[in-house]
């Protein structure tokens, strides 16, 4: 008999794991395929719904990125029961299949808890990196991670080709805001990304490490921050861009 309750718990564990499963790629791919207007939409909606003025927080929402979204999404879930994960997931779905509509969602506990998550700012790093293109092109490239720049600067190779090199970094409290501030100075200097929104091609007459190390948080970490290893090419002795 208790070989069979285990049996029958596993079972069920294993149905609780495919259903989350299955909710979490329709959430997922129901974001990716949202224009930015519907984007846009759904993230006022989860504003309005909270019941916020449309303040500092409510404008900090409004330009969430879906990578961001994603992440804290996965990150509360994380906190859950199976149940709930579930429960969290498909109330999502329905939210975004509605146009945004998301006053039913967060009129539950883990409505108003998920808000107000993705609300907290995320600890991280921001990062530049310089990007040997496939086509032999060099670019710079800004961006942030709550992990490491070196697995991120991985990533990108696997993703876009070419080769990515970390050469300046730093510790934020708030790794979406400080993202933010770092690629609109960027956008300034440099004008329209090349890639994305977060790569440019290289001007050896602007030093981006700079307009990083201004940015609030921690100090400015490159691959010569001590003197005692060469800097990668393209960083001088003083961590700045080489000619």
């Amino acid at each position: 008999m208790k070989a069979m309750n285990e049996a029958k718990e596993r079972s069920a564990a294993a149905a609780g794991t495919d259903v989350l499963v299955r909710k979490l790629q329709d959430l997922f791919t129901k974001v990716a395929s949202m224009s930015d207007a519907a984007w846009t939409r759904f993230l006022k909606g989860i504003g309005k719904a909270a019941g916020w003025t449309y303040g500092k927080d409510g404008e900090k929402l409004s330009g969430m990125k879906r990578e961001t979204f994603i992440r804290k999404t996965r990150s509360y879930l994380a906190s859950l029961d199976p149940a709930e994960k579930v429960g969290l997931a498909g109330g999502l779905v329905v939210a975004i299949a509605s146009g945004g509509l998301m006053a039913p969602f967060i009129a539950s506990a883990h409505g108003r808890g998920f808000v107000n998550h993705l609300a907290e700012p995320d600890p991280g790093q921001i990062y530049l990196m310089k990007a040997t293109m496939p086509d032999g092109e060099t670019d710079i490239k800004g961006g942030q991670t709550t992990r490491s720049p070196e697995i991120r600067a991985e990533e990108l190779a696997s993703q876009r080709g070419g080769e990515y090199e970390v050469i300046a970094s730093k510790e934020v409290p708030d790794v979406d805001a400080a993202e933010a501030e770092l690629l609109g100075m960027l956008r300034e200097h440099l004008g329209t990304p090349d890639v994305g929104r977060e790569q440019w091609d290289l001007d050896i007459d602007i030093d981006p490490i700079p307009m990083l190390a201004s940015i609030e948080g921690g100090p400015l970490q490159t691959h010569d921050t001590d003197g005692d290893s060469p800097a990668p090419d393209g960083i001088d002795g003083d961590g700045g861009m080489s000619v």
